[in-house]
């Protein structure tokens, strides 16, 4: 019973793990650090957090593939750290440089090489232990012997990890499949390997758990949900290798067109006529109607006025007159105005009116 219970977790972390090797195989060659970027930056730019993406670690022209959030602040502000995945938001500076790895496994090079980015930038930059953090996040999970081997442990918080070892000390580790469903962490999320996960960040964006979002950052994660969940055509390599964010804003509004043009009419007024966008139109149409009403209402009495200008000073107005001022715009309304004062015939007040 034991060896068929066994058998079962292992069928069943064998399948997990193919599961995780067919989606991120689908893209070898995008840029995915510069999409996590580009959602990043959208997601933080109300709350004052900077992204860098291709960080320069030298004043000199060489680059890397991490990411820098900065604060001007010298701590996060609760409005920053209400934005910041877990792990980041807990770091006493304000300054992050992170290693995003998507198609590449976190294996012990790659713990490696970011130790050595953060000493470089460090020393470049003249900072102190306390002046920047470091992560290594993987869309991937890494092997626990990999985490063992650097001395990585988890944290309090799920998928957050730290090291004894002296030498990664200063590196932290993110498992973006086991980093919780929390809402400050879903921007993060959306980049999990495990399909069962980044549903789940989609699915939280759609149902409003991250308040309001900006248009584009909205458009673009949609687009990307495009792209990632299984069941679309798989794009070609030239497609992979070209997908950068204005192409997911792109997809983004394609598929929203798609999908209001595919909404029953009842369905929208019953389910979203309680919606804050729809409440916020609506009110901006009784604004927008209200001025229009009383800009209505200024030039039918001005219409009206001029009327009774007209009978008292020449008795007889034809209809083909009072039909004028009725189609006249504000500038003739005002030209008629002006000529009523001066002229001694009714012809001369609509002269080339």
């Amino acid at each position: 019973m034991e060896e068929k219970t066994k058998q079962t977790q292992g069928t069943q972390e064998a399948e997990e793990e193919f599961e995780e090797f067919e989606t991120w195989n689908w893209y070898p060659n995008t840029q995915w650090h510069r999409l996590f970027a580009n959602i990043q930056q959208e997601w933080l730019e109300d709350v004052q957090v900077t992204v860098k993406a291709d960080t320069p670690l030298s004043a000199e022209p060489l680059e890397t593939d991490m990411l820098l959030l900065s604060s001007i602040s010298k701590q996060w502000t609760e409005a920053q750290r209400a934005k910041l995945a877990d792990g980041i938001r807990d770091t006493p500076t304000a300054h992050v440089l992170i290693e995003l790895k998507y198609t590449q496994s976190a294996n012990p090079e790659a713990f490696l090489q970011t130790g050595a980015y953060d000493t470089m930038f460090r020393k470049v930059r003249d900072l102190g232990d306390s002046d920047l953090a470091s992560f290594l996040v993987s869309s991937q999970t890494p092997q626990n012997e990999t985490l063992e081997l650097l001395g990585y442990h988890l944290t309090e918080k799920p998928g957050v990890y730290v090291s004894d070892h002296f030498e990664m000390r200063r590196v932290g580790f993110i498992d973006l499949n086991t980093l919780s469903d929390k809402p400050h962490n879903v921007a993060f999320k959306l980049f999990a390997s495990r399909v069962a996960e980044y549903r789940k960040a989609f699915e939280m964006v759609e149902q409003g758990k991250l308040g309001p979002l900006s248009n584009s950052l909205y458009l673009k994660v949609a687009g990307l949900k495009q792209k990632r969940l299984p069941g679309e055509e798989p794009m070609t390599k030239a497609q992979l290798e070209e997908l950068t964010p204005e192409i997911l804003l792109e997809e983004g509004k394609a598929y929203m067109a798609r999908m209001l043009h595919q909404m029953p009419a009842d369905f929208m007024a019953e389910n979203l006529g309680d919606h804050p966008y729809v409440l916020q139109k609506r009110e901006e149409g009784h604004v927008e109607g209200r001025e229009k009403g009383r800009e209505e209402g200024r030039e039918e009495g001005q219409i009206e006025m001029i009327l009774k200008l007209l009978h008292f000073k020449f008795r007889e107005v034809p209809q083909v007159y009072k039909i004028k001022v009725r189609q006249a715009n504000e500038t003739e309304l005002s030209r008629i105005t002006e000529r009523l004062l001066v002229a001694d015939t009714i012809e001369q007040v609509f002269d080339e009116i």
